[in-house]
């Protein structure tokens, strides 16, 4: 699913990572880095818009959130 991004979540991404826990490869976190506050409020708009984080029964997310100075 997240190579297919339906949702065009990643479009303006410039750098994405999928991180898997050690002890539960099913559970996964996907880190996407924007150029701009804007570009990835777009992304997380596209993403819950599509619905496909409904298929998952425990998510977190998304979260837009900015590196500390």
């Amino acid at each position: 699913m997240f190579d297919q991004d339906r949702p065009g979540a990643r479009e303006q991404a410039t750098a994405q990572r999928v991180f898997r826990r050690v002890d539960d490869p099913n559970h996964v976190f996907v880190f996407l880095e924007f150029d701009s506050l804007d570009d990835a409020k777009e992304a997380e708009r596209r993403l819950l818009d599509s619905g496909v984080l409904d298929r998952f029964d425990d998510k977190h997310g998304p979260n837009v959130l900015e590196e500390a100075p």
